[in-house]
């Protein structure tokens, strides 16, 4: 056996709240996850979406694919995949798959959702996904849950953003899917500089905090820096436009135990004809 993952359980002790498994759940794509996961209020989709009322203000279709490496555990992988594509003037849909696991164990997240915008300042989303937690010789079990999203735009260069995930939690203490509220704000500074603030709050899980800066270096580069507490990590990344319709995302998170998480994304976009 790997010995990295016999040193699994004793990682798992040394965050508040948290088990093995939590340790395995699916990461944050490259973009997201250099911005400290502070992405509930973007108005771009260029780092895919967190938020399904961001899907009415697409205007092309998207395909993201990315994969992460977990505390640098080679034993664990973290990969997603998910489409976008703009079919109305206002709305769009979305698909997504996110995996995380080792061998014997594996949690999975399949996801649909649709947003629209109703508004010249602002949009609303709903999301239907389903958790998935697969262990050898235990057997699966899989869940259906929804989520709503709304953005919303109240001056020039500010927008705010909500998600609240699994409105109907389950009673059980061991359910795949816990209620959590997602509320933050997007501020374009100006034409190279963004600052992103959110607050995620899941039950029976302390309220984290997370903080993001985007600064556009170059009309092909962006630079990102993030951090989020609870427990503390601090992280940072790049994007970077290969040749027209494809950028990739380079990001890495350190946690202040666990240590280092690099991740890769590369994304295709065209944009919807007029």
């Amino acid at each position: 056996m790997n010995r990295n993952l016999i040193f699994l359980p004793f990682f798992a002790l040394a965050l508040p709240s948290a088990s093995a498994q939590a340790l395995l759940h699916p990461i944050d794509n490259a973009a997201q996850l250099a911005l400290g996961g502070a992405s509930v209020a973007f108005p771009q989709t260029e780092g895919g979406i967190s938020n399904p009322a961001q899907l009415g203000l697409l205007r092309s279709t998207q395909l993201f694919a990315w994969s992460a490496l977990p505390y640098g555990l080679v034993p664990i992988r973290s990969q997603g995949v998910q489409v976008l594509h703009s079919f109305q003037e206002s709305s769009g849909w979305a698909l997504g798959i996110l995996h995380s696991g080792i061998e014997g164990y594996t949690e999975q997240r399949f996801q649909a959702s649709y947003g629209r915008k109703l508004g010249e300042h602002w949009s609303i989303g709903g999301s239907i996904y389903a958790p998935r937690v697969s262990a050898a010789d235990y057997g699966a079990r899989t869940a259906l849950r929804m989520g709503l999203g709304m953005l919303m735009q109240p001056i020039p260069g500010l927008r705010v953003g909500a998600v609240l995930e699994d409105p109907f939690p389950s009673p059980s203490p061991d359910a795949l899917a816990l209620t959590t509220m997602r509320m933050g704000a997007h501020w374009t500074m100006s034409s190279l500089l963004e600052w992103a603030i959110e607050a995620s709050k899941a039950l029976r899980n302390p309220t984290q905090v997370r903080l993001g800066l985007v600064y556009r270096a170059h009309p092909k580069v962006q630079l990102r820096f993030g951090t989020r507490t609870r427990p503390l990590r601090i992280a940072f990344g790049a994007g970077l436009e290969l040749f027209q319709g494809f950028h990739c995302d380079i990001a890495s998170e350190w946690h202040t135990v666990l240590g280092w998480t690099p991740a890769l994304m590369v994304v295709w976009s065209r944009p919807k004809r007029v």
